[in-house]
């Protein structure tokens, strides 16, 4: 009899039903899932995932904190800005996105927990209305037959050490 898996895969694997490999860097793979439930058409699900033996968590971290550089190692992502720090770990970000033929942009408001007490920590981000903002330098929505804003119900990164050294 076959035994199951004592440590079981933290993110989708080559293959599992529903979720598309999108691209590998460096390590890191990015997976997408579309919904096709009731209210929840045009809704895709992200999901990036990879491992750094022996990198400290705080450098993590401050990769994460450089959303101007994710255009260097996010497939799809093209151009990233922070608009406005609001603190150490809440921020206004845009970031400008292909999608294969189709274009999308996010405007969005995101926070970091510490919940380091539990052993990680969680970025939270969604969508929010530009007009909320007035006076920031905020892109207009695109205009053209394969653009528009993009709406980001919930978006959660983990970062979680799965070593002592780390």
């Amino acid at each position: 009899d076959p035994q199951p898996d004592p440590h079981p895969h933290p993110h989708p694997t080559l293959g599992e039903e529903g979720w598309d490999l999108v691209g590998e860097f460096r390590g890191s793979q990015t997976y997408v899932a579309r919904s096709s439930a009731a209210g929840e058409t045009g809704t895709m699900t992200c999901r990036i995932t990879g491992e750094m033996p022996g990198v400290p968590l705080r450098d993590v971290c401050a990769v994460w904190r450089e959303i101007n550089l994710f255009g260097h190692w996010i497939p799809a992502v093209q151009t990233a800005r922070v608009l406005r720090w609001f603190g150490p770990a809440e921020f206004l970000l845009w970031l400008d996105v292909w999608l294969g033929l189709l274009y999308r942009d996010v405007v969005a408001y995101g926070f970091g927990v510490d919940l380091l007490h539990e052993g990680k920590i969680v970025i939270m981000c969604q969508s929010v209305d530009a007009s909320v903002y007035p006076g920031e330098a905020i892109p207009p929505p695109p205009r053209s037959l394969t653009g528009r804003r993009a709406l980001i119900r919930q978006m959660r990164v983990m970062m979680e050490p799965v070593a002592p050294d780390c």
